[in-house]
């Protein structure tokens, strides 16, 4: 399973967030995980209050399941915070996926 504690995760964390996602976001090499989903959080509470509907299509494109989605939403005091990890479990997913069949 990919540790996203190491920093070269991390790293191939950011960039596939960012394809994905549509972003550009930045962190030094040094960062770690708890940096990148304090990052992406800041990301979309700034789409929450700005462009809601690329929220959700960013959502869709990146095959968040919806029930999932739903539950984020109805959690209101952090709903930034439970789509970031969503959407970093998600990606995680994808990493180890390709890793799997290149292999």
């Amino acid at each position: 399973m990919t540790n996203p504690q190491n920093k070269e995760t991390v790293q191939e964390l950011l960039i596939q967030t960012n394809l994905d996602v549509g972003l550009e976001l930045n962190l030094p090499a040094t960062a770690d995980y708890v940096d990148l989903e304090a990052l992406l959080e800041k990301s979309i509470t700034h789409l929450i209050d700005s462009d809601f509907e690329r929220l959700l299509q960013v959502l869709y494109r990146i095959d968040i399941d919806e029930l999932k989605v739903k539950k984020a939403f109805a959690n209101s005091d952090s709903v930034a915070n439970s789509l970031a990890k969503l959407i970093l479990a998600r990606e995680i997913q994808k990493i180890e996926t390709r890793k799997k069949y290149r292999q």
